[in-house]
């Protein structure tokens, strides 16, 4: 049994008006780990 709650591998993001948020992000949260993503206005 895997305990990996998300994984996300080679993420891509693109604003409708051409502006790239994220590029190639990959990340991996397991069983027990607390984790906050975090922006620039703090959404």
């Amino acid at each position: 049994m895997s305990h990996h709650i998300v994984e996300m591998k080679d993420l891509h993001y693109t604003y409708p008006d051409g502006t790239a948020a994220l590029h190639g992000v990959s990340f991996r949260i397991t069983h027990g780990e607390t984790v906050a993503i975090v922006g620039a206005n703090g959404a």
